[in-house]
């Protein structure tokens, strides 16, 4: 083998390792990583003022009232959940207490046909378990003016849809959290650990 060989092959042998990598961190941001959710009940005086003066603002017709601190990864938030009109809602908040999202829960039946067509055209079997509107906080106005405007069914909020399944796939079975927009379309999954599976239901 000449030296001029040897070195077109030693450069071919790189590129093939760098186009391994760049597919191998294509996948893993496609799939991204698994959902490990952990969940602690506590007592309303260890949340952020922000969040307390949040609650103590909230209708006071509603029920269930709950607190949590949840740890996804290395992420951390609190969670305030109740009931409310027959609904059920979860407001997430940051560990310094900004309102990040509100989700609702909803029903399989109103689900737009282009979420349900997805489930049919990519699993054998697809069993949604959970369902819920994800209203995210991309406004100025405070915490409880949000609420009110879902409430109030307002039309000018950013909604996601986000659905955990039991899903069978090359003959297996997974539990995966999907991300759909407003319009139905798909933006993406993460599965779920068995670790969370109680915790992601509720």
């Amino acid at each position: 083998m000449t030296m001029k060989h040897y070195v077109l092959d030693t450069m071919k042998f790189r590129l093939v390792i760098l186009v391994f990598i760049a597919l191998g961190i294509t996948a893993n941001d496609a799939f991204g990583q698994p959902k490990q959710e952990r969940e602690f009940s506590i007592q309303k005086k260890v949340l952020p003022i922000t969040v307390i003066q949040f609650v103590d603002k909230l209708p006071k017709t509603i029920k269930r009232l709950r607190f949590y601190k949840e740890i996804d990864g290395n992420k951390e938030s609190y969670e305030v959940k109740f009931k409310y009109q027959k609904q059920h809602f979860s407001c997430e908040f940051s560990i310094e207490g900004v309102l990040e999202d509100i989700e609702v829960i909803e029903k399989q039946k109103y689900l737009s046909e282009s979420i349900k067509t997805y489930f049919k055209s990519n699993f054998k079997k697809a069993k949604l378990l959970k369902i819920q509107k994800q209203y995210v906080n991309d406004s100025k106005v405070n915490p409880n003016s949000f609420l009110s405007s879902i409430i109030s069914s307002s039309n000018t909020l950013t909604i996601n849809y986000e659905i955990i399944a039991e899903v069978t796939e090359n003959s297996k079975r997974y539990l995966r959290e999907f991300t759909f927009s407003s319009n139905g379309e798909f933006i993406g999954f993460r599965n779920v650990a068995p670790s969370s599976y109680g915790h992601v239901l509720y």
